[in-house]
């Protein structure tokens, strides 16, 4: 109950902050409904969050944030005279006219491109009898989240103590994990509070991303094919495909094909053996890593939820009031990106110093003022989490995935590893495919007619996108060069709306139909093949992240250990102890950290010494106490009995599969 009206009191809370946004109402209608849950939820959120940094109390930040947005809800209705002159009767037009755009095909395409993407999302995480679930053990990040959200909603004092590396700061972009940590701390369940936020900000943020496209590509069929292709799209695989199918018939005929079909053998948009996340953990060396949008960035990712909601109102708001001030406003949106997601931040950081670059107006210099303004702090808090880190977290990188770089940043390593390539195009080519060379095509289209009509607001982000791709092809914008796809998509984004700009510039209606059936036909196979797949297959190769002895075993540390316990345990990516119970460990998974750029070799260093039965290093990292299982035994070469005279046994139990697991408090010294 008190998560429903807290959740319906930040959305209302959306509407005077889009009035504000949005003063001359020139964004559509149905963009400014979208747009209210986004807003709502991102301010009122970031008020809780400097709330309950600066009284170091989530419960008591939570309250204040109510009361204030029913003063502020209040006081807008009031003083725009909503409630006094019947302006809330602007209602039942509002609602015929959603009426008659329900009876349009493209409404229904919308929707069911909505449905599709919710559907997916939602089977990242499903109920499960002891806990929950989660699609395919190498989509292991899931696990990051859930330990986050539970850290938030337990944690006291209130910090931004990283729940994975205890006692450092959090240099994850946490914003949404934070979200659902108010929904948990609100009495939500864990499924709840994970989903609440993440379908708000993906189906408005799709919503808006047609509304996007419909606004620079003009015609709302062109409109809806960019959003299918923007989410459904993918390179060259399904020539994979067709070899799999040509190999089913020769070897079994109809039913072999119909069989594969049912059950394919790969995942024809992820064919590469250098990346996890895969059902056998590794497919085939073909170097295909540009997964089905659809399924890479808005089902796992859930931070991108809102970093594409966030970042698309923007350029909606550079659409309809470019050339004016009052897009300056928009900058308090892009200011609020780091924490949301911090690649995203950088991708419109590059697109907004490509239209500077393309169009000079004192309108985006203002704008760009605005949100480093806003944007300073959280930089300045990531800059020093991040520091210190084991390696630089941007670095010269040439080709993305093409090859690997250890000894220079253009030159591919001799001999070359196994799943890689020697030619950049070539890479290119099998990973964006129809895209690509379209692309291409339609720029080339533009510098040439120096387009006309509408075709001036598309002609602006061809500097743009030449500059989002170039750069994650320059540059590793995070020590996994495999994360720079999170810039790559804001290509895609725009490449297709200037393709779809392209088409509808073209005179003769069959040229038009000859191209969007090329696109379709050599775009869209893979990226479907893989959705189809994941959706028949909804509720199958599912990994429980924890059995019986782990809730029994939560439940004590629940009740014994305080919430600002340190543990040292297994550095698995199913650690059950932040999910569970929101204590931080000492050593999460070494990827996450890495990943993050986190110097953690310290603190392996004092726990391997712990193992050992020397004390003092895990005293001085701040370790209080540490649980041995069969995990914590196979990563740490356990010493049981020297470790034992330097801890005291606080409890013990035989897990599921027969071992020990024991929780034992380390005698530091005060």
């Amino acid at each position: 109950m008190l998560v429903c009206a807290f959740y319906f009191l930040q959305v209302c809370c959306g509407v005077p902050v889009m009035r504000w946004l949005d003063p001359e109402q020139k964004l559509p209608r149905v963009v400014r409904w979208a747009a209210v849950p986004v807003v709502g939820l991102t301010v009122t959120g970031y008020v809780a969050l400097v709330l309950a940094l600066l009284i170091r109390s989530l419960s008591l930040a939570i309250a204040l944030t109510a009361l204030g947005a029913a003063v502020a809800i209040t006081g807008w209705g009031w003083h725009g005279k909503c409630w006094r002159t019947g302006a809330w009767r602007r209602v039942r037009p509002a609602l015929a006219a959603a009426a008659g755009h329900a009876a349009r095909p493209t409404t229904w395409g919308v929707v069911l491109v909505l449905a599709i993407a919710a559907a997916l999302s939602v089977q990242v995480l499903l109920p499960e009898k002891i806990f929950v679930q989660a699609v395919f053990v190498g989509w292991g990040d899931t696990a990051l989240h859930l330990g986050l959200i539970e850290h938030f909603a337990v944690v006291q004092p209130f910090s931004l103590e990283h729940p994975f590396f205890a006692s450092h700061p959090l240099s994850y972009p946490f914003f949404i994990d934070f979200l659902s940590g108010v929904y948990r701390r609100l009495g939500a369940s864990t499924l709840l509070a994970f989903h609440l936020p993440t379908l708000t900000f993906l189906c408005c943020g799709l919503l808006l991303l047609y509304q996007c496209y419909r606004r620079l590509v003009t015609r709302r069929g062109l409109a809806l094919l960019c959003l299918v292709l923007a989410l459904f799209g993918a390179g060259l695989g399904w020539i994979w495909l067709g070899r799999d199918l040509q190999a089913a018939y020769q070897g079994g005929g109809s039913s072999a094909v119909l069989e594969l079909l049912r059950a394919p053998p790969h995942e024809y948009t992820h064919l590469d053996v250098r990346t996890s996340g895969l059902p056998a953990g590794a497919e085939t060396a073909n170097n295909i890593m540009w997964i089905v949008p659809v399924v890479s960035f808005l089902t796992h990712q859930r931070a991108f939820t809102i970093g594409l909601a966030l970042a698309v109102l923007v350029l909606l708001g550079a659409i309809f009031y470019r050339g004016t001030p009052r897009l300056a406003r928009y900058g308090l949106l892009a200011g609020m990106l780091p924490l949301a997601h911090g690649h995203t931040f950088i991708a419109l950081a590059i697109m907004f110093g490509g239209l500077l670059l393309a169009q000079p107006r004192a309108s985006y210099v203002r704008f760009g003022l605005v949100t480093v303004v806003v944007a300073a702090p959280s930089l300045a808090y990531l800059w020093s989490a991040m520091h210190g880190g084991g390696q630089p977290f941007i670095q010269w990188w040439w080709g993305w995935m093409t090859c690997t770089h250890r000894n220079h940043w253009f030159a591919c390593d001799v001999p070359a590893d196994v799943g890689t390539d020697t030619s950049v195009l070539w890479f290119w080519t099998k990973n964006f495919g129809g895209v690509l060379w379209a692309w291409l095509a339609a720029v080339a289209a533009m510098l040439w007619v120096r387009a006309r009509g509408h075709a001036r607001q598309v002609f602006p982000l061809v500097v743009p996108s030449l500059l989002l791709f170039a750069a994650p092809n320059l540059l590793r914008f995070q020590p996994w060069e495999f994360d720079n796809n999170k810039i790559f998509f804001w290509w895609w984004i725009i490449a297709l709306a200037i393709i779809g700009q392209a088409v509808a510039l073209m005179q003769k209606r069959w040229c038009r139909v000859v191209v969007i059936a090329g696109l379709a036909v050599v775009v869209l196979p893979a990226g479907v093949m893989d959705v189809s797949a994941r959706i028949s297959r909804y509720t199958a190769n599912h990994a429980t992240y924890v059995g019986e002895s782990e809730v029994l075993a939560a439940a004590w540390i629940r009740q014994s250990l305080p919430p600002d316990a340190r543990i040292a345990s297994a550095p698995t990516s199913n650690n059950f102890i932040p999910m569970l119970t929101g204590r931080a460990i000492a050593l999460g998974y070494e990827g996450w950290l890495w990943s993050e750029g986190a110097n953690f070799a310290p603190r392996r260093a004092a726990i391997e010494a712990l193992a050992r039965g020397e004390i003092g290093p895990a005293c001085a990292q701040g370790i209080t106490h540490v649980m041995v299982d069969a995990d914590f035994t196979s990563k740490f070469a356990v010493d049981a009995e020297a470790l034992a005279k330097v801890t005291t046994s606080l409890w013990r139990q035989t897990t599921d599969n027969g071992a020990t697991r024991e929780i034992l408090s380390l005698g530091c010294p005060p």
